[in-house]
């Protein structure tokens, strides 16, 4: 529309001024309607949590503290429906508020002896062939990397006290670890949300 619009304009006057305003207008029209599909996109990502209300909250905190609660339970605790609180669930699965329903086994369950937390700072730029390293041990449970002096915090855990010094060893021998500093896990008062 533009082009012809233009091509018209050119024709009947030579007026090439008024062809290049029309097209600069074209293009910030362009620019405009970018923007407001980004806008519609960035709205859509957030929109789950606008939805979430109170109840929602309610039952995502019930939940985080116990995955097999009965929707029955839920109901009777929110003052919500079965069929509410059900929908609701459902809702909260579908949009990918829910990732997964899951378990945490008590301590008592646990085989190892030694938990414990490494701090490890990594020299230049070996982070990725370290961490690499660090998954492949069967007694690291979890790894994180970070900002500030320590690159990456390790969650450990192990049978006894001799075991867990012998893979401090081993983490200590990778190529590319300059510093470690280990913490032995006492006791945990909460886990999880």
């Amino acid at each position: 529309m533009v082009q012809r619009f233009g091509e018209e304009l050119n024709r009947s006057r030579g007026c090439r001024a008024a062809l290049s305003i029309v097209c600069v207008t074209a293009k910030r029209w362009k620019i405009v309607e970018n923007r407001l599909a980004f806008d519609r996109l960035i709205n859509a990502i957030y929109q789950n949590d606008k939805h979430m209300d109170d109840l929602d909250r309610d039952l995502l905190s019930a939940l985080r503290n116990n995955a097999r609660i009965s929707v029955s339970s839920l109901a009777a605790a929110t003052g919500a429906s079965r069929a509410t609180v059900a929908a609701r669930i459902e809702r909260l699965v579908e949009n990918g508020t829910i990732a997964a329903f899951t378990i945490r086994t008590g301590h008592e369950t646990r085989a190892a002896g030694v938990r414990a937390i490494v701090l490890i700072e990594v020299l230049g730029k070996l982070a990725d062939k370290v961490a690499d390293q660090l998954r492949g041990l069967p007694q690291v449970r979890a790894l994180h990397s970070t900002n500030g002096k320590w690159d990456f915090i390790a969650e450990l855990e192990d049978r006894d006290l001799a075991s867990f010094d012998e893979t401090l060893r081993r983490i200590r021998l990778i190529n590319g670890i300059n510093t470690t500093e280990s913490n032995i896990l006492l006791k945990t008062s909460k886990l999880g949300f």
